[in-house]
């Protein structure tokens, strides 16, 4: 079965709140590097943050995994209270009008996945085995009169 149109979406906009945030970042540098920690820790922890989402949604829309839907899930809630946490402090770089937009467009990213084509998506089942049984060859070995008597034979245990 094709992913639903609601997986691919969901793909879709995970991976343009990444390019967001990744513009968000640029945009707010400055801001970042007031915090006292250098740009090579600030790219890194973004970066991980950048592959870890990327897997979590990778797995999500490719591999049907259910556990990193819960896991992309947990994040997003937790996520919340920080995001409105840096936005009301003043000391903090703040978020803007790209970072309301980047929440917004997970926040229904994520509310794709609960739809019904996507539910049923995520519960069928991925491997389907087909069993063939084919005719054994009727070509003549030298053992055929061998195994045949063998095959015959009664035995009887005394």
């Amino acid at each position: 079965m094709d992913r639903p149109l609601e997986i691919a979406w969901f793909e879709r906009l995970n991976l343009a709140t990444m390019v967001l945030g990744i513009l968000n970042s640029w945009l707010s540098w400055d801001q970042l590097m007031m915090l006292g920690r250098s740009p090579t820790f600030v790219i890194m922890i973004q970066s991980i943050t950048l592959g870890i989402i990327l897997g979590l949604t990778l797995l999500v829309s490719r591999k049907r995994s259910n556990i990193a839907k819960w896991v992309i899930i947990v994040l997003f809630v937790l996520g919340l209270p920080i995001t409105i946490y840096t936005e009301l402090r003043d000391d903090l770089p703040s978020i803007g009008i790209i970072g309301y937009a980047q929440t917004t467009i997970q926040f229904v990213a994520l509310v794709l996945l609960f739809k019904p084509a996507s539910r049923r998506w995520f519960h069928k089942k991925t491997h389907q085995v087909e069993i063939v049984i084919r005719p054994l060859p009727t070509t003549k070995l030298p053992f055929d009169p061998l195994l045949h008597a063998f095959l015959s034979c009664r035995w009887f245990v005394t």
